[in-house]
């Protein structure tokens, strides 16, 4: 296994790792910890990313205490994968094949002729055969081990296939290196920014923290709010000193100061939402009541996207009830989705370890309506990006039992929908 970090008292565990052997079986190597100085072990981990590249939040983890329950594995090998990559049990493609068909797909405008991105200066731009509604290029992460085979044979340039891609900043100092990076990459780069519920807590977080937000976004029309959310298995949920109540506490309220902004500025979103779903759902079922007396829709982002979806499907049906109820009690007439869910290669298929999570991720994907449906990679490396996206629209049009050509086709639809706010300014 491949140690991206380590000292006596704790691990940093990439994504990329390289997978040991144990008894035919991949496993992670567990070494014993010691539960001491956990939080100092938590705050080098902090000065080490800050000295070097930082890792995706939703690409790596690290854990002190073994006894928990782990998330983010390798590959499970219940799932029946074949030896190249894909899964027999639902005839699905490898990413390079996924991506070999989408290749062939006819050019964006014989697709659809009025789903469009423009530029700021108002001039049409290309339309879109893929889009990657979460990812974090900007990083400048590490590669990830299940996609470096089939990226030798692949160029790096976002026009080969069409591609347009949401780069998601995670914490408030890399906000300026996700809107640089987004203005160099026009127009295949929208940006996001905020605060991910993994940062929530840092010492460098200014105290006009939102006001800098409401800032960047008015100077940048164009940019989405995120990563934003909630999470439960957040490092600080377990080690700050402040405890797990107060860093739970503290997630929730800059998620809804988050939530509140994105509402006024009419900006979509793009959410995190581990563990956490009936936080959530009380904070949106708030926000619905507070919103009466004519104000319902404006106290909503125009879109919410939940990306890499881990919940179930009763969840998807509880969170498109919220929705409903949204549109019932509008002052205006909303016709168009305001949830959406993304499921991703990386997290919703590589990442799932065992047969139980598995088919809770297939029950909820397939509880979601095809326009509500989001393609992903959620990958820290420009490099991952075409691989991680179409191996995410291939997991898509295996569980829903459609053509890849058709999973395309939809994801990049309902993508520049949700994106509709900010590519019409």
């Amino acid at each position: 296994m491949k140690i991206g970090w380590q000292t006596s008292n704790f691990i940093l565990i990439s994504l990329t790792a390289e997978k040991h052997k144990r008894n035919n079986s991949d496993v992670l190597t567990r070494p014993i910890i010691s539960m001491g100085d956990q939080f100092e072990a938590s705050l080098l981990l902090q000065q080490n990313i800050r000295d070097n590249k930082r890792r995706c939040p939703c690409c790596s983890v690290y854990y002190s205490d073994w006894s928990q329950k782990e998330i983010f594995l390798p590959r499970s090998q219940n799932r029946n994968d074949s030896e190249d990559g894909s899964s027999k049990d639902l005839s699905m493609l490898n990413p390079f094949q996924a991506l070999s068909e989408l290749s062939s797909l006819p050019m964006p405008s014989e697709i659809s002729n009025n789903i469009k991105v423009e530029a700021e200066d108002g001039k049409n731009v290309a339309l879109y055969k893929v889009v990657d509604s979460h990812c974090h290029p900007h990083l400048e992460g590490e590669e990830i081990e299940d996609y470096a085979e089939f990226n030798q044979a692949l160029t790096n340039k976002l026009e080969d296939i069409s591609l347009l891609q949401i780069t998601c900043a995670t914490s408030y100092e890399n906000w300026e290196t996700c809107l640089e990076y987004a203005s160099k990459n026009e127009p295949f780069t929208i940006p996001a920014i905020g605060i991910h519920p993994w940062y929530v807590m840092e010492e460098n977080l200014p105290e006009d923290w939102l006001d800098q937000l409401g800032t960047l976004l008015l100077k940048h029309p164009g940019a989405v709010v995120g990563e934003i959310g909630l999470c439960k298995c957040a490092r600080e949920v377990r080690y700050h000193p402040a405890g797990k109540v107060a860093v739970l506490s503290r997630q929730r309220e800059i998620f809804e100061a988050q939530m509140k902004l994105a509402a006024k500025l009419r900006r979509p979103v793009s959410v995190h939402c581990v563990q956490q779903m009936g936080p959530m759902m009380t904070i949106l079922k708030s926000t619905l009541e507070k919103g009466e007396g004519g104000a319902v829709a404006a106290s909503f982002p125009p879109a919410i996207a939940f990306h890499s979806f881990t919940g179930t499907s009763e969840q998807v049906k509880r969170i498109l009830e919220i929705e409903e109820e949204i549109k019932r009690r509008s002052e205006v007439d909303i016709q168009e989705p305001i949830m959406y869910f993304g499921f991703s290669h990386l997290v919703n298929y590589i990442m799932c370890s065992s047969e139980k999570s598995v088919r809770k991720g297939r029950d909820a994907l397939r509880a979601v309506p095809l326009d509500r449906i989001l393609s992903e990679s959620d990958v820290p490396s420009q490099n991952d990006v075409k691989l991680g996206v179409t191996g995410s629209i291939a997991y898509i049009a295996a569980v829903r039992n459609i053509s890849v050509h058709n999973a395309a086709r939809i994801t990049a639809e309902n993508g520049l929908r949700l994106l509709k706010a900010v590519t019409t300014k």
